[in-house]
Protein backbone atom coordinates (compact mmCIF):
# COMPACT_ATOMS: atom_id res chain seq x y z
CA UNK A 1 0.00 0.00 0.00
CA UNK A 2 2.87 2.06 0.74
CA UNK A 3 4.36 1.90 -2.78
CA UNK A 4 1.34 4.05 -3.88
CA UNK A 5 1.80 6.51 -1.05
CA UNK A 6 5.69 7.29 -1.28
CA UNK A 7 8.38 7.96 -3.83
CA UNK A 8 10.45 5.33 -3.27
CA UNK A 9 10.25 2.44 -0.58
CA UNK A 10 12.89 1.90 1.54
CA UNK A 11 15.12 -1.37 1.37
CA UNK A 12 13.88 -3.76 4.62
CA UNK A 13 17.86 -4.23 5.28
CA UNK A 14 17.74 -0.79 5.71
CA UNK A 15 15.87 -0.99 9.38
CA UNK A 16 17.77 -3.78 10.09
CA UNK A 17 21.13 -2.17 9.79
CA UNK A 18 19.89 1.19 11.66
CA UNK A 19 19.41 -1.12 14.98
CA UNK A 20 23.04 -0.79 16.31
CA UNK A 21 23.23 2.75 15.80
CA UNK A 22 19.76 3.30 17.48
CA UNK A 23 20.13 1.06 20.75
CA UNK A 24 24.12 2.75 21.05
CA UNK A 25 21.94 6.25 21.51
CA UNK A 26 19.49 4.33 23.68
CA UNK A 27 22.57 3.69 25.84
CA UNK A 28 23.74 7.19 25.88
CA UNK A 29 26.64 6.87 22.70
CA UNK A 30 27.09 10.47 20.80
CA UNK A 31 27.62 9.68 16.95
CA UNK A 32 30.67 11.40 15.53
CA UNK A 33 30.40 14.61 14.44
CA UNK A 34 30.40 14.72 10.10
CA UNK A 35 32.42 17.31 8.74
CA UNK A 36 30.77 20.33 6.53
CA UNK A 37 30.83 19.68 2.81
CA UNK A 38 32.91 22.58 1.55
CA UNK A 39 32.30 23.56 -2.33
CA UNK A 40 32.27 27.57 -2.15
CA UNK A 41 33.01 29.69 0.72
CA UNK A 42 30.30 32.64 -0.59
CA UNK A 43 27.67 29.80 -1.30
CA UNK A 44 25.14 30.12 1.20
CA UNK A 45 22.80 26.84 2.36
CA UNK A 46 18.70 26.85 1.17
CA UNK A 47 16.41 26.22 4.04
CA UNK A 48 13.76 27.55 2.60
CA UNK A 49 10.53 25.48 2.31
CA UNK A 50 9.30 26.52 -1.09
CA UNK A 51 12.61 27.29 -3.36
CA UNK A 52 12.09 30.19 -5.97
CA UNK A 53 13.21 28.61 -9.36
CA UNK A 54 12.85 29.33 -12.96
CA UNK A 55 11.65 25.79 -13.55
CA UNK A 56 8.39 26.71 -11.03
CA UNK A 57 6.29 23.83 -9.46
CA UNK A 58 7.82 21.20 -11.98
CA UNK A 59 11.08 22.44 -10.05
CA UNK A 60 10.01 22.56 -6.22
CA UNK A 61 8.53 18.56 -7.22
CA UNK A 62 12.26 17.87 -7.84
CA UNK A 63 13.18 19.24 -5.09
CA UNK A 64 10.63 17.38 -2.57
CA UNK A 65 12.09 14.10 -4.55
CA UNK A 66 15.22 14.87 -3.66
CA UNK A 67 15.05 16.09 0.06
CA UNK A 68 12.88 12.35 0.43
CA UNK A 69 15.96 10.20 -0.64
CA UNK A 70 18.27 11.87 1.10
CA UNK A 71 16.48 12.24 4.63
CA UNK A 72 15.97 8.44 4.08
CA UNK A 73 19.06 7.77 3.20
CA UNK A 74 18.65 7.00 -0.38
CA UNK A 75 20.77 7.17 -3.66
CA UNK A 76 19.02 9.24 -6.10
CA UNK A 77 19.38 8.65 -9.85
CA UNK A 78 18.85 12.77 -11.84
CA UNK A 79 18.23 13.58 -15.30
CA UNK A 80 20.62 15.94 -16.11
CA UNK A 81 21.77 18.23 -19.25
CA UNK A 82 24.94 20.26 -18.75
CA UNK A 83 26.60 23.73 -19.70
CA UNK A 84 27.14 21.70 -23.35
CA UNK A 85 23.76 20.41 -23.60
CA UNK A 86 24.86 16.63 -23.36
CA UNK A 87 22.40 14.70 -21.12
CA UNK A 88 23.12 11.95 -18.88
CA UNK A 89 21.32 10.40 -15.92
CA UNK A 90 23.94 10.45 -12.76
CA UNK A 91 23.23 8.56 -9.35
CA UNK A 92 24.39 10.60 -6.67
CA UNK A 93 24.17 11.36 -2.72
CA UNK A 94 22.10 14.30 -2.33
CA UNK A 95 23.43 16.65 0.53
CA UNK A 96 22.60 19.92 0.65
CA UNK A 97 21.27 22.75 -1.65
CA UNK A 98 22.93 26.12 -1.72
CA UNK A 99 22.47 29.31 -3.55
CA UNK A 100 25.96 30.94 -5.31
CA UNK A 101 27.14 34.16 -4.92
CA UNK A 102 25.64 34.72 -8.97
CA UNK A 103 22.15 33.73 -7.35
CA UNK A 104 21.70 30.27 -9.23
CA UNK A 105 20.36 27.20 -7.07
CA UNK A 106 22.74 24.30 -6.70
CA UNK A 107 22.56 20.45 -5.52
CA UNK A 108 25.63 19.92 -3.54
CA UNK A 109 26.09 15.86 -3.99
CA UNK A 110 28.59 13.06 -4.12
CA UNK A 111 28.66 11.08 -7.24
CA UNK A 112 28.00 7.27 -6.46
CA UNK A 113 30.26 5.85 -9.32
CA UNK A 114 33.30 7.36 -7.66
CA UNK A 115 32.77 9.19 -4.76
CA UNK A 116 33.54 12.46 -6.03
CA UNK A 117 32.24 15.57 -5.00
CA UNK A 118 29.91 17.44 -7.41
CA UNK A 119 27.51 20.27 -7.58
CA UNK A 120 24.49 20.22 -10.10
CA UNK A 121 22.07 23.19 -11.90
CA UNK A 122 18.88 22.50 -10.16
CA UNK A 123 17.09 24.32 -13.26
CA UNK A 124 19.33 21.74 -15.30
CA UNK A 125 18.06 19.31 -13.51
CA UNK A 126 14.96 17.44 -15.66
CA UNK A 127 14.14 14.39 -13.42
CA UNK A 128 14.54 12.17 -10.19
CA UNK A 129 14.01 9.08 -9.38
CA UNK A 130 14.98 7.25 -5.38
CA UNK A 131 16.50 4.46 -5.66
CA UNK A 132 16.24 1.35 -3.01
CA UNK A 133 19.87 1.83 -2.89
CA UNK A 134 21.38 3.20 0.52
CA UNK A 135 24.29 5.11 1.30
CA UNK A 136 26.15 6.54 4.51
CA UNK A 137 26.60 9.79 4.62
CA UNK A 138 29.64 11.24 4.33
CA UNK A 139 28.80 15.03 5.56
CA UNK A 140 25.90 16.10 7.11
CA UNK A 141 22.79 15.89 4.98
CA UNK A 142 21.51 19.75 5.47
CA UNK A 143 18.05 19.47 3.31
CA UNK A 144 15.75 19.51 5.60
CA UNK A 145 13.57 22.38 5.16
CA UNK A 146 12.67 24.83 7.89
CA UNK A 147 10.22 27.55 8.11
CA UNK A 148 6.36 27.81 8.51
CA UNK A 149 4.29 25.38 7.15
CA UNK A 150 0.63 25.33 6.43
CA UNK A 151 -1.74 23.17 7.82
CA UNK A 152 -4.89 21.95 6.51
CA UNK A 153 -7.92 23.93 8.13
CA UNK A 154 -9.55 22.28 10.80
CA UNK A 155 -12.91 21.94 11.88
CA UNK A 156 -12.57 22.71 15.16
CA UNK A 157 -9.34 25.27 15.76
CA UNK A 158 -9.51 25.64 19.21
CA UNK A 159 -8.46 21.36 19.46
CA UNK A 160 -5.53 22.20 17.21
CA UNK A 161 -4.51 25.14 19.53
CA UNK A 162 -4.80 22.98 22.79
CA UNK A 163 -2.43 20.27 20.77
CA UNK A 164 0.40 23.09 20.01
CA UNK A 165 -0.22 23.87 16.66
CA UNK A 166 0.34 26.98 15.16
CA UNK A 167 -2.08 27.98 12.87
CA UNK A 168 -0.43 30.04 10.10
CA UNK A 169 -1.59 33.48 9.47
CA UNK A 170 -2.91 34.01 5.43
CA UNK A 171 -0.21 36.78 3.52
CA UNK A 172 -2.71 39.81 2.63
CA UNK A 173 -2.41 39.87 -1.23
CA UNK A 174 -2.83 43.05 -2.96
CA UNK A 175 -5.67 44.62 -4.17
CA UNK A 176 -5.98 45.99 -7.89
CA UNK A 177 -9.15 47.91 -7.04
CA UNK A 178 -10.27 49.94 -4.32
CA UNK A 179 -13.83 48.81 -3.25
CA UNK A 180 -14.13 48.01 0.03
CA UNK A 181 -13.98 44.57 1.77
CA UNK A 182 -18.25 44.35 1.95
CA UNK A 183 -18.47 45.17 -2.02
CA UNK A 184 -16.14 42.33 -2.58
CA UNK A 185 -17.99 40.00 -0.18
CA UNK A 186 -21.50 41.29 -2.27
CA UNK A 187 -20.33 40.55 -5.29
CA UNK A 188 -20.20 36.91 -5.16
CA UNK A 189 -17.93 34.98 -7.31
CA UNK A 190 -15.79 38.17 -8.60
CA UNK A 191 -12.35 38.91 -7.64
CA UNK A 192 -9.65 37.22 -8.84
CA UNK A 193 -8.99 33.45 -8.99
CA UNK A 194 -5.50 32.23 -7.30
CA UNK A 195 -4.15 28.69 -9.04
CA UNK A 196 -2.00 26.48 -6.76
CA UNK A 197 -0.25 23.58 -7.54
CA UNK A 198 0.60 20.46 -5.20
CA UNK A 199 4.32 20.29 -5.73
CA UNK A 200 3.78 16.58 -5.17
CA UNK A 201 1.37 15.28 -7.74
CA UNK A 202 1.31 18.37 -9.80
CA UNK A 203 -2.61 18.74 -9.66
CA UNK A 204 -4.16 22.40 -9.53
CA UNK A 205 -6.33 24.05 -7.54
CA UNK A 206 -8.48 27.18 -8.23
CA UNK A 207 -9.20 29.01 -5.16
CA UNK A 208 -10.97 32.86 -4.45
CA UNK A 209 -9.06 33.13 -1.63
CA UNK A 210 -5.37 33.03 -1.18
CA UNK A 211 -4.89 29.61 0.72
CA UNK A 212 -1.91 27.41 0.35
CA UNK A 213 -2.96 24.62 2.58
CA UNK A 214 -3.14 21.33 0.33
CA UNK A 215 -6.63 19.54 1.62
CA UNK A 216 -6.71 15.56 1.17
CA UNK A 217 -6.63 14.73 -2.35
CA UNK A 218 -5.67 12.11 -4.96
CA UNK A 219 -2.47 12.01 -7.22
CA UNK A 220 -3.31 10.82 -11.01
CA UNK A 221 -2.97 7.14 -9.96
CA UNK A 222 -6.26 7.66 -8.03
CA UNK A 223 -4.09 7.24 -4.45
CA UNK A 224 -3.87 9.70 -1.75
CA UNK A 225 -1.02 12.26 -1.97
CA UNK A 226 1.29 13.30 1.15
CA UNK A 227 1.48 17.27 -0.63
CA UNK A 228 0.88 18.94 2.78
CA UNK A 229 1.02 22.57 1.14
CA UNK A 230 0.55 23.76 -2.06
CA UNK A 231 2.79 26.32 -4.48
CA UNK A 232 1.14 29.71 -5.67
CA UNK A 233 1.23 29.48 -9.64
CA UNK A 234 -0.54 32.33 -11.12
CA UNK A 235 -3.47 34.77 -10.60
CA UNK A 236 -6.56 35.69 -12.71
CA UNK A 237 -8.87 38.03 -13.00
Amino acid sequence: MLDHQLPALLPVSSFWDALPEIFAWLEGAVAPELPRMIFGSEDTIIRERVVALPTGARGQTLIELIRFAATNRLLVEIDYRDKKGQRSTRTIEAYSLRRSKAGDVLLMAIRAEDSEARSYLVESILGVTPTQKTFTPRYPIELSPTGPQSIPRLSNLSSASSGGFAIPRVPKIPRSSSRSRSNIQSSGSSGPTYVFSCPVCNKTFNRKSYDTSARPHKNKDGYDCYGSYLVHEKTTY
